[in-house]
């Protein structure tokens, strides 16, 4: 949000609680919401949507009849089942968003940090690909400067690297893609996340 702030000094020198007044026509707001237990995507999609009006009606109020364009940018965090299915869950978002012709609503970015909702200390015992993966997001949060992290990271920017370079990706190449290190450990992150649940899938099946 962007404006002036108002300060209000009282004749005894008192100093009141500063007050910003709204004058920018746009605002970029982030949303953060916690889907911890969730376990369907019907939920998800409820708490995300929720959620969205919320703000958007604290933005509306705020700035009135100033504010044509409000970009939100989502972060989900908390650990669920679905972690590893959010996209399906998120697919109709848009729906409820702001109908208003005089204000454009729009998610710019949706950043996932959830964590899958097994105990991955256990997962990580052993050989199998359900415990490397498990012991690799392990490290992703327990030593993300460690030799096994950039090892992963290392090789997750080299395959990136090869795609963006092929003539078909390369205009779509942007700053920050496979060389920008907080953007590569969010997609390597959400890969394994995904893979997890695959893999434990098939665990429970064959167990």
């Amino acid at each position: 949000m962007h404006g002036p702030w108002l300060i209000e000094v009282e004749p005894g020198g008192a100093v009141g609680s500063p007050v910003q007044i709204p004058l920018s026509t746009a605002r970029y707001e982030p949303v953060e919401v916690d889907i911890d237990g969730v376990d369907n995507a019907p939920a998800v999609e409820q708490r995300v949507a929720s959620a969205l009006r919320e703000r958007e009606e604290t933005c509306r109020a705020q700035s009135g009849s100033v504010l044509h364009g409000l970009i939100l940018r989502l972060r989900l965090t908390g650990r669920t089942a679905m972690s590893g299915q959010l996209d399906a869950a998120l697919v109709g978002l848009d729906e409820y968003l702001c109908a208003d012709p005089g204000l454009q609503v729009v998610i710019d970015r949706i950043e996932r940090d959830v964590r899958p909702a097994f105990d991955l200390e256990v997962l990580a015992g052993g050989q199998t690909p359900l415990a490397v993966t498990a012991r690799w997001l392990l490290a992703l949060d327990e030593a993300p400067e460690g030799s096994e992290v950039q090892a992963l990271l290392n090789g997750a920017r080299q395959a990136a690297e090869m795609v963006e370079g092929q003539k078909e990706f390369r205009a779509m190449r942007t700053k920050g893609s496979s060389d920008d290190d907080a953007v590569l450990r969010a997609v390597v992150r959400r890969q394994l996340t995904r893979l997890l649940d695959a893999l434990h899938a098939q665990w429970e099946t064959s167990a």
